[in-house]
């Protein structure tokens, strides 16, 4: 009986390290590879995007302005402007934080990080209050 209980004990115990190896992997993988989504700080009751490019990580622009359309106010847009630092700090896996310009007297800031991939992950700051 002892044999039987340590065969399944093994066998749970390697099961299980195979499912936190998948999970491991899955979390590890997807933000290097993917672009990344982040929402800006809440400015006068609203938010922006700006979608970072996985190939913009990858072989990063000298500069490179983005352009962001107010989520649930009027109609107004942002600019972030992004160097080829930024772009390598992020790849290093260190967030970046930047202003965007003066619109309507506010600005908004961002925080980009491969942790805010698609889900928003920005915001903080200010944001020009």
């Amino acid at each position: 009986m002892t044999h039987v209980k340590s065969k399944l004990i093994h066998s749970a115990l390697a099961v299980t390290m195979v499912m936190i190896s998948v999970f491991i992997l899955s979390c590890a993988s997807s933000p290097a590879t993917g672009d990344i989504t982040v929402t800006s700080s809440v400015a006068f009751g609203h938010t922006h995007q700006i979608t970072i490019l996985s190939s913009d990580i990858s072989t990063p622009p000298a500069q490179k302005v983005i352009t962001s359309t107010a989520n649930g106010s009027g109609p107004h847009t942002h600019t972030v402007t992004l160097i080829d630092q930024d772009y390598a700090r992020i790849s290093g896996g260190q967030p970046v934080t930047v202003t965007s310009s003066v619109t309507a007297g506010h600005t908004h800031d961002f925080i980009i990080s491969r942790t805010a991939q698609s889900t928003g992950g920005g915001g903080g700051g200010y944001g020009g209050y």
